[in-house]
């Protein structure tokens, strides 16, 4: 908790007081206190913890396979062995936080061509609908290799859609389609 941090406190935080009461964390100096004040299972707690402590001893997860990507690495402990993102969990006082599931990213969305432009099934345009971002199909075809990798290609299809509408835009104000009575 110290070295690392855990969710928005920073690492080197030392007085939890404010979290606990904000109850954004819970604290306990023993895990099945720290279970009942979390609301969750103690012996599944205690399970979960020895589970861990077994993978940290390896260095292998083989539940969520926390260390086996390059991305995970380089964003773990490079000093901490056998696997940087595997730690013992041992001493107190332990400290649970609420984690909701959610999405943060995507590596999926609306296939797109070169300007941007929004295709169907069978690849044709669908005129007028652009995308770029996480709306837009990964460049990364369905890989995730970490955070702000889609900001490069929300920036380069946002600036071609935008310039492929305006030459829509332009050309469609210069040779006006006329209307029939």
């Amino acid at each position: 908790m110290h070295k690392y941090g855990l969710g928005v406190i920073l690492p080197g935080t030392r007085r939890l007081d404010r979290w606990i009461r904000q109850g954004y964390v819970c604290v306990a100096d023993r895990l099945p206190a720290l279970a009942q004040r979390a609301g969750i299972d103690p012996a599944g707690l205690l399970a979960t913890v020895q589970r861990t402590n077994d993978y940290a001893a390896t260095g292998r997860d083989p539940d969520f396979h926390k260390g086996d990507a390059p991305v995970d690495r380089f964003n773990g402990d490079p000093a901490h062995r056998p696997n940087p993102c595997l730690g013992e969990i041992g001493q107190p006082p332990f400290v649970a936080l609420r984690i909701l599931p959610a999405d943060a990213a995507s590596s999926s969305g609306l296939p797109i061509d070169a300007d941007g432009r929004v295709l169907d099934r069978a690849g044709r345009v669908v005129v007028g609908l652009y995308a770029c971002g996480n709306d837009a199909a990964s460049v990364m075809r369905g890989t995730y290799p970490g955070p702000g990798t889609t900001l490069g290609p929300a920036f380069v299809f946002a600036w071609r859609a935008a310039l492929f509408a305006a030459r829509r835009a332009a050309s469609a104000r210069a040779h006006p389609i006329e209307e029939k009575p």
